[in-house]
């Protein structure tokens, strides 16, 4: 670390890692202050990036909110190379984003360790079959995951999903 004091004005000049991890944790902190403008609040006190458009409208994102988020992106991943895990960011969001969008990277125990009423939960939709009752689960996908579709059709990604967790050694339970 460099520290130069000037007698005249007692300006302290400071450099170094330690000044670089400050710099990017108070960015970041700025973002916190702003919590609804970029995080969704998620299960367990997580959050999740805000979305403001559909995947459908995404092309009319504004660009300085493009622009605003790839800064968070940045500050993130400066934040997680100095071993600073960002504290409102949901650990499972930055698996997904590391392993190229790839729902499979979230595997059953790593969804268990993280989020044990979830696991729990999506284990039993599954377990359901096909032909489940689903009313008690409505709420909860709303909820959490931001969608409204049928049983089979969930099922049917869910099913895909696992399958080729299991194709890669994974397991499903």
């Amino acid at each position: 670390m460099f520290c130069y004091c000037s007698e005249e004005d007692d300006d302290i000049v400071s450099s170094g890692p330690g000044i670089e991890r400050e710099v990017m944790y108070t960015v970041y902190h700025q973002f916190e202050m702003a919590a609804e403008q970029w995080f969704m609040p998620r299960a367990d006190n997580l959050a999740t990036l805000a979305t403001s458009h559909s995947i459908a409208t995404a092309r009319y994102v504004p660009a300085a909110r493009l622009s605003d988020l790839s800064i968070l992106g940045a500050i993130i991943a400066i934040l997680l190379i100095h071993g600073i895990a960002p504290a409102r960011l949901d650990p499972l969001v930055l698996q997904y984003f590391i392993y190229d969008c790839d729902l499979n990277s979230i595997h059953p125990i790593l969804l268990s360790e993280w989020h044990p009423d979830l696991h729990s939960t999506i284990t039993q939709w599954i377990q359901m079959g096909p032909n489940g009752n689903i009313d008690g689960y409505r709420g909860h996908f709303a909820t959490y995951h931001d969608i409204s579709v049928g049983f089979k059709y969930f099922y049917y990604l869910l099913i895909c999903s696992n399958s080729s967790s299991l194709s890669k050694g994974r397991s499903a339970s």
